[in-house]
Parts: structure tokens; sequence; C-alpha cells
């Protein structure tokens, strides 16, 4: 289970499936878009770690390209 940006960013590296962090956003950036109202897929989760988590997953089903 990941908990921060830099933990969930390496996994993806480490694994093949992004370049760089795979478009994952930082904590700061989440909570602002959420804070903001953002209707996104991305801001709908309760905490940033779901996020997070849910990321790293879709991100091994769907590689970067």
């Amino acid at each position: 289970k990941f908990t921060s940006y830099s933990q969930a960013a390496s996994y993806m590296k480490q694994k093949g499936v992004a370049s760089g962090d795979g478009g994952l956003m930082t904590e700061n950036e989440w909570k602002a878009r959420k804070n903001a109202g953002s209707k996104s897929a991305e801001t709908a989760y309760s905490s940033y770690s779901a996020y997070l988590n849910d990321f790293v997953q879709y991100r091994l089903q769907n590689p970067q390209k």
C-alpha cells in the first residue's frame, strides 16, 4: 500500500509501466484540485492514499506508452 507520491512513482518506474511519474499527481496538486471542487475521477477519492493506490493499479494494467 502506497502512502506517498515518491513511493508510488518509483514503484511504477521500477515496474517499467511509467516514464517519470506516469501522470501521478503530487499530494499538493491532488488536495488543491479537490479543494477547488474538481469533479474529476482523481479527486473523487476520499484520501490521497486511496487515489495513489488506485492510480498505481491502473498504470500496471495500462502502462504509459
